[in-house]
């Protein structure tokens, strides 16, 4: 494990965690928001030991205040079964621990920014962390239409074509009932609703096509749903029995549709001059649920072990298009039309 204490490390007061990951040596962070440390991929953040909205730091990163960190651990957290039996498995991932001032241990605490611009560009951003004892909740959410693909905090703007409307929220707890149980997860939705509209005018200067042009406009939409939910629950009914459940859920919504026009005219031998119009719309569903339960009992204080493990999911998913275009050459006076 190695410890940073992020008093250390200057940032402004209304700096996210994000902001002092980057003063850290030998840490970056990409324009995605991935994270690595010296060379290593940052798969998970957790606070005080507990997971962060599970396998997205980039959420954490951008969200959590720096203020309220009072250390800053990078460590290689070995998986449950490795944990539990003492046998190296070899699924060791890197991450980061995050030490909570005391004073911020207990209580509420929130940001909330927004802005609007011209031609009704408009962003909000909030986040609150509530907690007492051992126990926290932690909800976030951001909605605007600047083509902030990343929301959240993240910055794409101008990286893509159109214009797109984000909405992203999601709730993350952790609770700790007893010391015999206790349990932790995250639900987050995604949403993004994306316009791009063209236009083209193109001049052929060929010898054959001398004169003849061309004119396009077309129309795309693309809107999709995305929800991820991740649950842990471990219980320990006894000091020598530990049994941990996680189960995991992604239902993806993708709805697509374009349509274009395309008038060419002034074709020497008229074989290229056409009117054309064409549409096309795609509908996909998916759904995926997980899960796996562990359940391990010391035989002795040497170390003996029994470990029983079983895991299993579904998935299912369907997809539906339609693609119908119609082509009027004027030189043969015929028109062909393709409908799928």
């Amino acid at each position: 494990t190695v410890e940073y204490n992020a008093d250390s490390y200057k940032v402004q007061e209304t700096a996210v965690l994000g902001d002092l990951i980057k003063k850290i040596p030998g840490a970056e962070i990409d324009s995605e928001g991935k994270i690595t440390v010296n060379g290593k991929d940052i798969s998970k953040i957790l606070v005080d030991g507990k997971e962060f909205f599970s396998d997205d730091p980039k959420t954490a990163s951008q969200n959590l205040p720096a203020k309220m960190v009072e250390k800053l651990q990078v460590l290689d957290k070995k998986s449950d079964m490795a944990q539990l039996t003492g046998f190296d498995d070899g699924e060791e991932q890197t991450v980061i621990n995050l030490i909570v001032k005391p004073g911020m241990k207990e209580g509420i605490m929130g940001t909330v920014s927004g802005g609007y611009g011209s031609e009704d560009r408009y962003e909000g951003n909030g986040f609150v962390n509530i907690a007492r004892n051992n126990n926290r909740l932690s909800a976030l959410g951001n909605f605007n239409n600047n083509n902030n693909a990343n929301g959240l905090g993240g910055r794409r703007w101008g990286s893509d074509r159109g214009i797109t409307e984000t909405a992203m929220g999601g709730v993350n707890l952790a609770m700790e009932p007893s010391s015999k149980f206790k349990y932790n997860g995250d639900v987050q939705y995604r949403g993004t609703d994306t316009d791009v509209e063209s236009t083209t005018s193109t001049q052929y200067t060929g010898e054959r096509n001398a004169g003849m042009t061309e004119e396009k406009t077309s129309f795309q939409n693309n809107k999709n749903k995305n929800i991820n939910g991740r649950f842990r629950f471990e219980w320990k009914p006894k000091s020598v029995t530990n049994i941990i459940f996680t189960p995991n859920l992604t239902y993806t919504k993708a709805n697509n549709f374009s349509s274009g026009d395309t008038d060419r005219i002034g074709s020497i031998d008229d074989e290229f001059n056409m009117l054309s119009n064409s549409e096309s719309a795609s509908n996909r569903n998916t759904l995926n649920l997980n899960g796996n339960l562990l359940i391990n009992r010391m035989l002795n204080n040497k170390g003996r072990s029994i470990t029983f493990e079983v895991s299993g999911g579904m998935s299912d998913g369907d997809t539906e298009g339609t693609t119908y275009s119609h082509i009027d050459y004027y030189n043969k006076d015929s028109v062909v039309i393709q409908d799928q």
